[in-house]
């Protein structure tokens, strides 16, 4: 498990009964799940995943975004060109106003990527998320759709 992310709601749930519930996820309106391969293999191994989490419609029309890419693939520019990407289907397609993202402190990578992206820092939430088994802080991010129409 990698520092940066929680285990809560992970343990113990197999690979099927995982995508199961993803599925229903997305068929409720709640949540999309974007895999991520290498190119030239798209067949191959799951290298990350770039995720849209309690999507929110009426007047709030925002969700959450968290990914993550294999450790072996840090730093090559793919986890920008996927959420690059997403973020552009959540708006176009999903016609969402507003993405959040938010990181621990001390997650250099994932600060410069969000603010390469065009992420407004927000604020700090205290002791926000369970992770290794403390409640850590985090850095509260967003991207707003300017172009957003009902």
């Amino acid at each position: 498990m990698s520092p940066w992310r929680s285990a809560t709601g992970e343990q113990g749930k197999d690979h099927k009964a995982q995508l199961i519930q993803w599925e229903q996820e997305f068929k409720e309106g709640k949540s999309i799940r974007f895999l991520l391969f290498l190119k030239e293999d798209p067949e191959g191994a799951i290298i990350g995943f770039c995720n849209f989490s309690q999507i929110f419609r009426g007047p709030f029309q925002a969700c959450y975004l968290g990914y993550h890419i294999d450790a072996a693939f840090e730093g090559k520019g793919l986890m920008s060109e996927a959420v690059i990407k997403a973020t552009k289907y959540m708006f176009e397609i999903q016609n969402l106003h507003r993405i959040m993202a938010n990181y621990m402190p001390s997650n250099e990578r994932s600060a410069r990527l969000l603010q390469k992206l065009g992420f407004v820092m927000e604020g700090c939430a205290k002791k926000y998320l369970l992770i290794d088994e403390r409640w850590q802080d985090h850095i509260l991010t967003s991207l707003t759709n300017e172009n957003w129409a009902p």
